[in-house]
């Protein structure tokens, strides 16, 4: 079996990319040395529950660009700060997006 060099500390590793002392590190954080959050820890219906609220806050608005969102448009639950930037699931840090002209558009960026 060859032997690697560790990405992070440099210590003999089986490995491909880590040592395991620096691969439980990274697994408990994400890789910057925050704390790994889920992004899934809403169930189906609540996120339902979610969207519609959001929907109406937004009185059916794209909440990046203004414009309205047609009945029959796809659209995402868009965060008003991401979960990169520390942005929770939190009913005011949610608003409704376009989908591919706004939401995923912005690529993370706070707009």
């Amino acid at each position: 079996m060859p032997t690697y060099a560790c990405h992070d500390c440099g210590r003999p590793s089986a490995r491909t990319k880590f040592c395991d002392d620096c691969a439980a590190a990274h697994n408990r954080t994400d890789g910057q040395g925050r704390s790994r959050r889920s992004t899934t820890n809403v169930s189906r219906q609540q996120r339902e529950r979610l969207r519609a609220h959001a929907f109406e806050d937004y009185d059916g608005r794209c909440g990046r660009c203004g414009e309205p969102i047609e009945p029959d448009e796809e659209w995402d639950l868009g965060h008003v700060v991401g979960h990169a930037a520390g942005g929770s699931m939190a009913r005011e840090n949610l608003r409704p997006e376009h989908r591919g002209r706004c939401n995923r558009a912005a690529g993370g960026r706070r707009v």
